[in-house]
């Protein structure tokens, strides 16, 4: 940024940084300064992701479409991407006719891009089309099968899921295994493992002995990045170790960030309810069907997430 204080490619990596960071003051200053000197698709869709941290999701939507109408062509991938942020920002609203249109039309424009396969295969997920989540997954670890991406976490992680809400518990156990081997390799080798997500996988497992190594991981991840999802991690991670003060503290941390998620808010809703709060138990999990009348409480309990 020193010779090229306008370039998108360092700045989205700064807005990034700073949103794990939950500095999103930061993040606001640098995009609204960038749109309203190059109102671009890029720094448009910059701008939108702040929004969407911020919890200011009808803004976003808007950046995110603005974006969409500005691009420009030759850039196949940016251009499916941008589609696939908009229907995950459908998606954790419920609408799921508009996220699949988007994802949909990404693939068009990018038929191997893997965030948008894995969105898909979130959305099947989501509305119990087994086959086809599993079909969307597997083709993205079979495109990672020789090499680790940032994906094949995801991917392996979402096929647990879907065995666990099929009833399949043989399959999802060997499943959770070979994914765990896998990020633990990556994370601890410095690749493209990430602790958080490791940490994600052990409480997913379900195993009280995985329980050191997790708050071990947190305690990394905590001090590096405050955002939502992994305050959200944290909080679970001390609701399962009975420390209910503790998880409280940490859900209230991320819902004062606005981000909108109905699984956040449902688990600040069980938080409530363990700690005999019923009026404001009962508040959060009213909030969370708001946000996304679609919201399956039983499923998430079941998933444990």
């Amino acid at each position: 940024m020193k010779y090229q204080p306008d370039n998108e490619g360092a700045l989205a990596t700064l807005v990034t940084a700073y949103l794990a960071q939950s500095n999103r003051e930061a993040a606001r200053a640098i995009t609204d300064d960038l749109t309203t000197r190059l109102p671009t698709s890029g720094s448009l869709s910059l701008r939108a992701l702040v929004n969407v941290a911020q919890g200011e999701d009808e803004a976003a939507q808007q950046d995110f479409e603005a974006a969409i109408g500005l691009e420009e062509p030759g850039d196949p991938y940016s251009s499916a991407w941008l589609r696939t942020q908009l229907g995950r920002l459908h998606l954790r609203h419920g609408r799921t006719e508009e996220a699949e249109a988007l994802y949909s039309e990404a693939l068009r424009i990018a038929s191997d891009h893997a965030l948008t396969q894995l969105s898909l295969a979130d959305l099947k997920l989501k509305t119990g089309e087994y086959k086809t989540t599993t079909q969307l997954y597997q083709a993205v670890l079979d495109r990672a099968e020789d090499s680790s991406t940032v994906f094949d976490h995801v991917a392996l992680q979402g096929l647990w899921r879907t065995k666990t809400l099929q009833g399949d518990s043989k399959g999802a156990d060997d499943i959770l295994e070979r994914a765990a081997t896998i990020i633990r390799t990556d994370t601890y080798s410095s690749g493209f493992g990430h602790p958080r997500e490791l940490a994600r996988l052990l409480l997913e497992g379900g195993k009280a002995e995985n329980l050191p190594e997790v708050f071990a991981l947190l305690e990394t991840e905590l001090a590096n990045r405050r955002d939502p999802i992994t305050l959200d991690i944290a909080a679970r991670a001390y609701a399962r170790a009975g420390q209910y003060d503790v998880a409280h503290s940490l859900i209230q941390e991320a819902l004062a960030t606005g981000f909108q998620d109905a699984g956040l808010y449902y688990r600040a809703s069980t938080i409530e309810e363990t700690l005999g709060n019923a009026d404001k138990a009962k508040h959060y999990a009213d909030q969370a069907l708001r946000i996304d009348p679609t919201f399956k409480a039983e499923e998430w309990r079941k998933l444990e997430l």
